[in-house]
């Protein structure tokens, strides 16, 4: 749970580095974490971050000697996300933490692998800084910056749809075989909090599995390009559901 007045409090204290616009980006796009709530997200958006090196346009790494390998998954991640979305219309910030201390500065102790606040920064923690999870943490960004503010507040696309993409796009091989019941609870989720509570009760390979499944489902028997039509009617005007269940595949 995230105290959204702390967090709005913290970027208006950094207007005079940060556009207006962007501080409201952060403020809507960061309602479902707490990670940066206790000073993650100001470290992330300074001029310097902190105990990180600058290794390529808005990549920074903990590890200068990491960075080779590093900045050759991130490549190959964008690729793979490139190859749903087309020419990447995000750019987010992104923070790579190959040590523990680091995680713990960005993502906070015990915090995940990766995350992604709207569409303007993405940190990932050791076992994060790999293909699979930046390809998984771009899908969201590139989802997000097509959604814009207000829809990623409105849960335009509801969350588990947006985990399911991302897993399905990263081609994330760790997740469990969801059952009709995990099916059936998946679906009921909307918003960002509920996600975290359904992962909670099912288990993170089951409730992910689950999402990336009902994504799969749709792709296998209407290929890509049905969710990318799924995408586009959303993002003018059409309401998600409605345009889910015509899908072929769709449950």
């Amino acid at each position: 749970m995230v105290d959204v007045a702390c967090v709005h409090a913290h970027l208006l204290g950094m207007r005079k580095r940060f556009s207006i616009t962007l501080i409201l980006s952060l403020v809507l796009g960061l309602s479902a974490s707490v990670s940066f709530a206790n000073g993650g997200l100001g470290r992330a958006l300074r001029s310097s971050p902190p105990g990180v090196v600058q290794i390529a346009p808005n990549v920074f790494i903990d590890d200068r000697v990491k960075a080779e390998k590093a900045l050759r998954d991130l490549e190959q991640a964008r690729a793979q996300v490139a190859r749903f979305f087309g020419p990447a219309q995000s750019d987010p910030r992104i923070i790579l933490c190959t040590t523990a201390p680091c995680k713990t500065t960005y993502l906070g102790k015990g915090g995940p692998r990766g995350k992604t606040w709207a569409y303007h920064v993405v940190a990932l923690g050791p076992k994060g800084v790999n293909r699979m999870i930046m390809a998984h943490e771009l899908s969201h960004a590139e989802l997000h910056r097509r959604m814009g503010l207000r829809d990623v507040l409105d849960h335009r696309f509801p969350s588990w749809f947006d985990e399911g993409l991302a897993s399905y796009i990263s081609r994330d091989d760790r997740l469990s075989a969801p059952t009709p019941e995990r099916i059936a609870r998946i679906k009921q989720v909307r918003t960002a909090r509920q996600w975290g509570r359904v992962v909670t009760q099912l288990g993170w390979k089951q409730a992910y599995g689950a999402a990336m499944v009902l994504v799969e489902d749709v792709a296998q028997a209407g290929g890509d390009k049905a969710l990318r039509h799924l995408i586009t009617e959303v993002m003018t005007g059409a309401d998600f559901d409605h345009v889910w269940v015509t899908l072929p595949g769709a449950r």
